[in-house]
């Protein structure tokens, strides 16, 4: 790979400081390496500083020359059908499992979520296994304790 040089602009560099304090793990990362290249390190410094593949140096740095700053940072949006389950859905569904599960079972299995949520008409159109496991897994909630009844990790 060739050597890569870049400037930033002035309020890219501003931008970048706002962004550290406030990102997501991929664009932090993203924005470290722009930083690292703006002060004249080469990529495969940058690399080995950050822990990341030249490959991956050389790809964001060539979105900036291409694309511009957002792109660098930011990726497209990604194809795929969001999940279309409203906050109040979710509350109910995490206090559901947060309770004991129903009587005859251990515990509640995302199976058992879908179809309680469906029986108690906690939801008003019908989800699969895998919209209760990424509700299960974004929320803060005990959901892998015992005490909890629900599901385990």
């Amino acid at each position: 790979m060739t050597p890569i040089s870049l400037k930033l602009k002035p309020h890219e560099l501003e931008k970048i400081k706002g962004l550290l304090k406030i990102e997501e793990p991929r664009v932090i990362r993203r924005t470290n390496i722009l930083n690292c290249l703006h002060l004249g390190y080469g990529s495969s410094e940058v690399a080995a500083i950050l822990n990341v593949d030249r490959k991956t140096v050389y790809n964001i740095a060539s979105a900036y020359i291409e694309a511009g700053f957002e792109c660098a940072l930011y990726d497209d949006e990604r194809s795929g059908r969001p999940i279309d389950i409203d906050d109040r859905e979710k509350s109910r569904i995490i206090a559901m499992v947060c309770s004991n599960p129903p009587e005859g079972t251990y515990r509640w299995t995302l199976d058992l979520i879908v179809d309680e949520a469906v029986r108690r008409e906690l939801i008003e159109t019908p989800i699969s296994r895998e919209t209760v496991r990424i509700i299960l897994q974004e929320t803060t909630s005990s959901h892998g304790r015992r005490r909890c009844g629900a599901l385990r990790k």
